[in-house]
């Protein structure tokens, strides 16, 4: 089989070597669960996962009716094995990318990413289904990716890239404005540039985002960064 595209980060897309197919919802859901699982699984575990609410019985008859449908469509996307399911290995994952990045940076052999892969860090796991399989995965993969342009951030400015590490930091605040890490990284960033008018109002922002939306104060690393920038009365205020 030729190899097929499948997006899962931001939005959900099928693209065929022979064109896009738009499947509908179930088949959806069963390219996505054998993609997010990444590994084979029996017929029973995969129609119970995906239609929990509905008896064993139904389940199966609704995963062999999805099943024919792609099978018609495009017959190699799912490897059948006796009574298991996996998705083709010759599919390229966006979200498998993702994986694999996190790992590397994770893991220290990264410290630096090209414009592709920052576009991998910032994608959320299907964010606007609401199945209650995906969730968990959703939440962990946010935390690792995140961590992940914090890491990458910090690299950036061991090496002396100031430019580049505000840049990765100010990617992992917009996708997390309530993170305090990634704002320090941005104060860094700025003081590393001689910006200390922007470290100070950056401070000032997020500390007033934070009362407000949490009614928290920043702690004590983020102000020991500012302190030096502003006067001690201005950081009580």
């Amino acid at each position: 089989m030729a190899e097929c595209r499948i997006e899962l980060l931001h939005h959900f897309r099928l693209q065929l070597p022979d064109g896009s197919l738009e499947p509908g919802r179930p088949a959806q859901r069963l390219i996505a669960y054998l993609a997010v699982e990444n590994r084979s699984h029996t017929r029973d575990h995969v129609a119970g996962s995906l239609w929990p609410d509905s008896t064993q019985a139904r389940a199966t008859g609704s995963l062999r009716r999805v099943l024919c449908l792609l099978h018609a469509n495009a017959p190699e996307l799912i490897a059948r094995d006796g009574h298991t399911l996996t998705l083709s290995p010759h599919a390229d994952v966006d979200l498998w990318r993702q994986r694999l990045l996190i790992e590397r940076v994770v893991a220290g052999e990264s410290t630096s990413a090209d414009r592709e892969q920052l576009a991998l860090l910032r994608g959320d796991l299907l964010p606007d289904w609401d199945d209650a399989w995906l969730t968990p995965v959703r939440d962990e993969l946010r935390q690792l990716r995140l961590l992940c342009l914090e890491a990458l951030s910090v690299a950036q400015l061991d090496e002396d890239k100031p430019h580049s590490a505000l840049a990765i930091a100010l990617y992992a605040t917009r996708d997390e404005p309530l993170r305090e890490s990634a704002h320090r990284l941005v104060v860094q960033a700025h003081i590393a540039l001689g910006n200390h008018a922007a470290a100070a109002q950056h401070y000032a922002d997020y500390s007033s985002l934070l009362w407000r939306e949490l009614r928290l104060r920043p702690g004590l690393r983020m102000e020991s960064l500012v302190r030096p920038l502003l006067s001690t009365r201005d950081i009580a205020n």
